[in-house]
């Protein structure tokens, strides 16, 4: 395979998702060097700061040419004038999220080169904001936000789909009813706490797996039953760490297809996996914002010691390690699947379903945007939350004596709060002995 085989389709996609095709001819890039310069009177020489280096920046020439040139120009130049970032195919050097820093300029030749417009632009590689700086989910309403995500999501899941030929539609059946399967194995532990929850579960998904041939005629249908189904955890309070365990086992499974080609059976097991990942980043989110509501923030006495009340262990996050730990989780699971996605986008670059492909996928965008504010969200909750702390004791102590020492309270809610978060049985209730390892939380 040469350099050339390796070049990208080149496009750009605007902040609102609509994508543009182009040709050019010179290829760019630059870096520059953010450094610091001091001077000093009476001292010869220069003091340099390295302060790093700003994002690469792409200067291109982008041609239109054809019968339509000037559609496809004009719409281009709409797209520009968006705010916001977005989103730059480099032929040369990939995917890249850019703001447009200077441009564009648009020149058109009538006498000469005729039915072409040519724009000079520059883009600048930006940093992926991956927390808004404002608003918190609850503030932004995230149920909502996932709606209209999923709705908008099966919708171009069933424009999209190809299936033309028996042998299109037999591989669609078999490859729905894997994930139909690999949903039921996988989140049956996170559903089973609540009976009725998990019958729903189970029923649909049962009716599912007897039904494909109605998702043959409706693609869509499929998208948004499944979509359903894997929000049913959420309506399950506690328990996140089985949820967490669920959705894992989904995520862990979009494993790319063994020696794939680009045409359309492998296009729709991209788009069913595309909707099996929003489905279990869309449940990671509902599952953390819900463990958000449910905890306890900690109150301080006047002394500065936590006072923690028992709701905080049962259903909600404990410390702020554990809700940084599933502010991560959901980054990484995001992270994941637009990963395998653009890995979908490389297979089809060189094939007519490049564009259909990029189409398909545009839905996905708002996913990212649904997990960031539930990861600010987080965020912000962990400055509310303790720390734990362990200690070893040095001497036999009662319950009572290190429930105030650490909490300044031996109040019913302070005492079963330290039993539960150290295991406490037995003997152990009553005096803990010397050497014993004991948590805390400040």
């Amino acid at each position: 395979m040469s350099f050339i085989d390796r070049l990208q389709t080149a496009s750009y996609k605007s902040p609102s998702g609509s994508v543009h095709t182009f040709a050019y001819t010179k290829l760019e890039r630059a870096v520059e060097h953010r450094v610091g310069v001091f001077e000093f009177a009476g001292i010869d020489g220069t003091l340099h700061q390295d302060k790093g280096v700003g994002g690469e920046t792409y200067p291109l020439t982008i041609y239109f040419s054809g019968p339509d040139y000037d559609k496809a120009a004009d719409a281009f130049l709409t797209a520009t004038k968006e705010r916001g970032p977005g989103v730059l195919v480099h032929p040369r050097w990939g995917k890249r999220r850019v703001q447009i820093v200077s441009g564009p300029t648009q020149v058109e030749e009538f006498v000469r080169g005729a039915g072409e417009a040519i724009f000079n632009v520059t883009f600048q590689e930006s940093l992926e904001r991956e927390y808004p700086e404002v608003g918190s989910a609850s503030e932004f309403g995230v149920p909502a936000d996932i709606d209209d995500l999923e709705a908008a999501a099966a919708d171009n899941f069933g424009k999209n789909v190809f299936l033309e030929t028996l042998a299109d539609i037999n591989k669609f059946k078999d490859d729905m009813l894997v994930k139909i399967n690999a949903v039921k194995t996988t989140l049956a532990e996170a559903v089973a706490p609540v009976d009725e929850v998990a019958g729903e579960f189970f029923k649909t998904l049962n009716s599912m797996s007897t039904g494909l041939d109605s998702f043959v005629s409706t693609p869509s249908g499929f998208a948004r039953s499944l979509f359903n189904v894997m929000r049913l955890p959420a309506r399950i309070t506690g328990r996140l760490d089985l949820k967490l365990q669920g959705f894992s086992g989904l995520l862990s499974a979009l494993v790319p297809p063994s020696n794939p080609s680009p045409n359309r059976a492998t296009k729709n097991r991209y788009l069913i996996d595309g909707v099996v990942g929003t489905g279990a980043v869309v449940g990671v989110s509902e599952g953390i914002n819900q463990a958000i509501t449910n905890t306890s923030r900690v109150k301080r006495s006047d002394s500065g010691r936590a006072v923690i009340t028992v709701p905080a262990i049962t259903s909600g996050f404990r410390t702020r390690a554990e809700v940084l730990a599933a502010a991560l989780y959901l980054r990484n699971a995001t992270s994941a699947v637009i990963s395998y996605l653009d890995g979908g986008q490389t297979l089809f670059k060189s094939s007519p379903l490049f564009d259909a492909y990029v189409q398909a996928l545009s839905e996905y965008d708002p996913l990212a945007e649904v997990s960031a504010r539930v990861i600010k969200t987080a965020l912000d909750l962990s400055f509310d939350l303790p720390t734990e702390r362990k200690i070893t004791l040095p001497a036999p102590a009662t319950v009572p004596e290190l429930c105030y020492r650490f909490y300044g309270s031996v109040d019913d809610a302070a005492l079963d709060y330290f039993i539960l978060t150290n295991g406490l049985t037995g003997d152990n209730i009553l005096l803990i002995p010397r050497g014993r390892e004991v948590v805390f939380y400040a």
